[in-house]
């Protein structure tokens, strides 16, 4: 039961899974998801040390307590292209369930794509992020010539289900 919260509710979890496959990792993200944690009764003695950080944190002593906390729940880490879409996976999300600021969002994805090679999985979240740009400056897109001010966010909730769905199916079974 509390896996399952985790994997499904614990919106961090999938994050903090990819923390030793992404080259540039904010470890105070380890920290709120352990207080998340927390608050939803989740109780473990390093939950509670990872929880007590004080931020910016010290990826070297944080690390350890953070992969004890994987280890007593049987979750395991992600590396490589599954450590990228996993991160990439809480902000998509976000714009399903509109969540923050949409253009928050896209920033976030176009920076992982970028910092991955410019992901083909990613790729539409980067070009919606410019084309907003082109919508701005210049009142169409050259990004991608379907949006417009009209349709950007139905335009956005299209790519994210698209992509939830290609996850779903590469990496939930």
């Amino acid at each position: 039961m509390i896996k399952q919260f985790l994997i499904t509710d614990a919106k961090s979890t999938k994050v903090v899974q990819s923390l030793k496959g992404i080259e540039i990792f904010n470890y105070d993200f380890c920290v709120d998801w352990a207080i998340e944690l927390l608050v939803n009764n989740i109780v473990t003695e390093n939950i509670q040390i990872v929880a007590g950080f004080h931020k910016p944190v010290n990826s070297l002593e944080i690390n350890p307590y953070v992969t004890e906390i994987l280890k007593e729940f049987n979750l395991r880490e992600f590396y490589g292209d599954e450590a990228v879409q996993n991160n990439a996976y809480s902000e998509v999300e976000k714009i399903l369930n509109d969540e923050g600021v949409l253009i928050t969002n896209l920033n976030h994805l176009c920076k992982i794509c970028i910092d991955n090679d410019y992901d083909d999985n990613l790729y539409p979240f980067y070009l919606l992020k410019f084309s907003w740009e082109d919508l701005i400056d210049l009142g169409t897109s050259y990004h991608n010539y379907n949006v417009t001010f009209e349709n950007f966010n139905k335009v956005c909730i299209y790519e994210a289900k698209k992509w939830m769905l290609n996850f779903d199916r590469k990496y939930e079974e």
